[in-house]
């Protein structure tokens, strides 16, 4: 067995977990607010939800980059103009893909429908 050292010891291990936002309300649904709304569990790399053109709109989706080895699961109180709204942040499983199959499954929908 050999060894080895990294050029620093002290770093701990980071991951990339998706977390869903619930409960922000319609008006305040932007990339940013999503980003700000992470930052109590770590620092977002990639937001989604803020377009109008989905079908669901009560969530946003983050990946966050975070130390944290605890599952997230957790609360966020966030303010504007004098209300205080109660969000939260959870983790969930997401099976990754590096081909998006949506669209695989969509065109065998199709051809089960007209019969190809």
């Amino acid at each position: 067995m050999v060894q080895i050292q990294g050029f620093n010891d002290d770093i701990r291990g980071e991951r990339i977990p998706p977390v869903r936002i619930h409960g922000v309300p319609v008006g305040f649904r932007s990339e940013s607010n999503y980003a700000q709304i992470v930052e109590a569990f770590g620092r977002a790399i990639e937001t989604f939800g803020a377009n109008w053109d989905v079908f669901d709109i009560s969530t946003g989706q983050v990946y966050i980059l975070t130390r944290s080895i605890e599952i997230i699961n957790g609360e966020v109180d966030i303010k504007f103009e004098n209300n205080i709204y109660r969000v939260g942040v959870v983790e969930y499983d997401r099976d990754w893909s590096l081909f998006d199959n949506t669209t695989w499954n969509k065109q065998s929908d199709y051809e089960n429908d007209v019969n190809v």
